[in-house]
């Protein structure tokens, strides 16, 4: 006989029941109820990750402004740019590669820039992979 067909006599109703059976019973019963301190756990971590965003550490800052400023500088002027213009214009590599990704996010959080579109990056290391189009969020992107 296989565990699923082996055949159990419930001690409180004297009738025989099969491993099926209790299984079945397991997954009908309620779940707990959600603890309240737990149940708004992502929102705080996503609502704590985008302020850190806005906020970046000390260490980040020369970088993070200096890009700050050309982005709005690239805004203003309706031009269709992407992270190859920044680093164009002189903008050194971050500490860490993910705060690009960072960076723009705020920017469109702030609807300072929109994206326009995707293209082919000019950088050696990337292999002409694919990267986003940004414009002033004024501007349409022509």
């Amino acid at each position: 006989m296989t565990n699923t067909t082996r055949v159990l006599k419930n001690e409180r109703l004297q009738e025989p029941i099969s491993l099926d059976d209790r299984r079945l019973r397991k997954t009908r019963s309620t779940p707990p109820a959600p603890d309240p301190l737990r149940s708004h756990e992502p929102l705080t971590r996503y609502l704590g990750r985008s302020q850190s965003l806005a906020r970046p550490s000390r260490a980040v800052r020369p970088w993070r402004e200096r890009a700050e400023q050309l982005i709005q500088q690239f805004a203003a002027r309706g031009a269709v740019f992407t992270a190859d213009d920044l680093r164009d214009q002189g903008l050194d590599e971050p500490d860490q590669p993910n705060q690009w990704g960072a960076l723009f996010k705020v920017m469109q959080e702030e609807k300072v820039i929109t994206m326009v579109g995707f293209t082919s990056s000019r950088r050696d290391g990337r292999h002409s992979s694919v990267i986003r189009q940004w414009t002033g969020a004024g501007h349409d992107g022509r």
